[in-house]
């Protein structure tokens, strides 16, 4: 929770289960959540300098790489310069991509051709999980993908399941803004997490699934 990403998983899951609180009619605490979700980050704007500095900084960072100013020690702004150069990837290579191996020295190529004014130490790769498919498997890669992301999510007994909903949904939104495949740390805890909640729940339910009768 030090950082954006983990606190944008946070949010949106909480924004999630206010709305399916509301959707199954319970109204007050999903209202509840809804008024801690708008309040929370409002009270601690308003009395902590630590939080006010960054959403200043978040900003100062965004303008840096809109008027085109260095932008070499500010990592928002860097993440921005990586998406448009993944955009320019995907949109020569779009539907098998460039392959899981050459997606970093294409990226580094495209920076060769518009740096951004990042020199090369600074230039960094997509952290955008699906931007990051797109770039290594194109349209194909990115299909399969989020067929392995969300396809849990399309089996009924899965999709009630709070543990591998959750699990799903913060990984999907933490992708959103970083590529945690690409990291060790972040493959190994998604392999462990999946397998442990999502493949594990389907083979409970697969048992606890009535036999069909046999011929009498």
């Amino acid at each position: 929770l030090a950082y954006r990403t983990g606190l944008l998983a946070l949010y949106v899951m909480v924004l999630i289960d206010a709305l399916l609180l509301l959707a199954r009619r319970r109204l007050w605490l999903g209202l509840a959540l809804l008024v801690l979700l708008a309040g929370v980050p409002w009270v601690a704007y308003q009395s902590l300098e630590s939080v006010q500095q960054r959403v200043l900084a978040t900003q100062y960072d965004l303008h840096r790489y809109e008027r085109g100013e260095d932008i070499n020690q500010f990592s928002l702004a860097r993440r921005l310069a990586a998406w448009q150069t993944a955009s320019v990837i995907i949109r020569q290579q779009p539907w098998l991509g460039t392959g899981a191996a050459d997606a970093y020295s294409a990226m580094m190529e495209q920076y060769d051709w518009r740096s951004y004014g990042l020199r090369p130490e600074n230039r960094a790769m997509v952290h955008n999980q699906y931007l990051h498919a797109l770039v290594a498997g194109g349209v194909v890669g990115l299909v399969l993908w989020l067929l392995t992301l969300f396809g849990p999510l399309l089996q009924p007994g899965l999709r009630a399941s709070p543990y591998v909903y959750h699990f799903l949904l913060v990984q999907a939104t933490a992708m959103l803004v970083d590529s945690l495949l690409e990291m060790q740390i972040g493959f190994n805890l998604f392999v462990f997490l999946y397998g442990f909640l999502v493949v594990a729940s389907e083979r409970y339910l697969r048992r606890c699934q009535p036999s069909a009768p046999g011929p009498v």
